[in-house]
């Protein structure tokens, strides 16, 4: 399964997930401070999805996008509103997609990020209007075959995209809209070696960072970020002990801090939460804190800088559990 973990924003945990106990429907928990418990009566997806995605606008409602399986692998988008989910637009509104990622802007406008099946696979992002869904720029419009996108937005809800780019040896690339059509930011497969499980934020200063388990460094856990035209490492490259699986990045926004949560081989896969203090990548808390292997893991971080972290628990047959962090951070 995987579990991706949002907070709302009185700072209640929210899980969305595949649940494979439920003929792999995608499903929405929240946790009421006693016990977790379902987002509307049921699953929000009729079938098989995969690949949710979970945010909320500006008047805390939820949005979840996933991979519809039961209906020829597009994109659906739904959200809770009047206690039942709905969709967005209706079902079915792109061609086979893989890689779906959900943001929403300053303006409560839903758009989505994927790799499109009918335009060789490469990157389209699709935007709500209220009315329908519309293309940001040209469909595919990546130079080769985009894997592991991640949308995120600027200032001035300019949209950004980071992807594992094929025409590049499945290095980093990152595109965003100038308002005509998307333009790379910085070099084109700027990572070393090839990168995977991306994770892909932009600070309240407008600092784009990424994170990904990085090929050309042991399959560790690299972090860099945006100077000026540059992609420069934030702190050094490869910094995980062991190598980094189901890496997730998170920005404290009280002081725009950098975390990262993964699972470590180093520690027999057990969950691992870093940041960054300026200098260096210190642990949070005890490396390998999972009570057994920790695989997809998911991390966001509350408004009062408290980590919360979710993962594919193998210790409890690959069930969800969500852990927060409770020492001096």
């Amino acid at each position: 399964m995987r579990y991706y973990v949002a907070l709302d924003l009185k700072n209640i945990p929210y899980i969305a997930y595949t649940d494979n106990f439920n003929d792999n429907k995608v499903t929405v928990m929240k946790f009421n401070g006693k016990k977790w418990i379902n987002v509307g009566k049921g699953e929000v997806s009729t079938g098989m999805g995969t690949d949710p995605s979970l945010v909320f606008n500006s008047k805390n409602i939820p949005y979840v996008s996933y991979v519809d399986n039961a209906n020829g692998d597009k994109v659906t988008v739904m959200k809770f509103i009047e206690d039942k989910w709905i969709e967005v637009g209706g079902e079915l509104f792109t061609g086979k997609a893989l890689n779906v990622s959900l943001a929403i802007d300053s303006n409560d406008v839903p758009y989505v990020s994927y790799t499109d099946y009918k335009n060789n696979k490469k990157i389209t992002v699709l935007r709500w209007d209220g009315i329908s869904w519309k293309v940001v720029g040209n469909p595919g419009f990546s130079a080769g075959e985009a894997e592991l996108t991640c949308i995120a937005f600027g200032l001035k809800n300019i949209p950004y995209v980071a992807y594992s780019d094929a025409s590049n040896n499945n290095k980093t690339t990152v595109m965003k809209f100038d308002g005509a059509k998307w333009v790379v930011v910085g070099n084109p497969g700027f990572s070393v070696g090839p990168s995977y499980y991306l994770s892909f934020k932009i600070d309240a200063k407008n600092t784009p960072y990424l994170a990904y388990e990085d090929y050309g460094n042991s399959s560790k856990a690299t972090v860099i970020k945006l100077s000026g035209t540059d992609w420069v490492n934030v702190g050094s490259p490869g910094f995980s002990v062991g190598a980094a699986s189901g890496i997730s990045l998170a920005i404290d926004s009280k002081n725009n801090t950098p975390y990262v949560s993964y699972a470590d081989t180093a520690y027999n896969c057990k969950a691992i939460v870093m940041r960054f203090n300026g200098i260096n990548w210190v642990n949070v808390g005890s490396p390998g804190f999972s009570q057994g292997a920790a695989w997809n893991s998911s991390l966001a971080i509350d408004s009062s800088g408290v980590p919360y972290v979710s993962y594919t628990d193998h210790a409890v047959s690959s069930r969800a559990t969500v852990m927060r962090y409770v020492g001096d951070n």
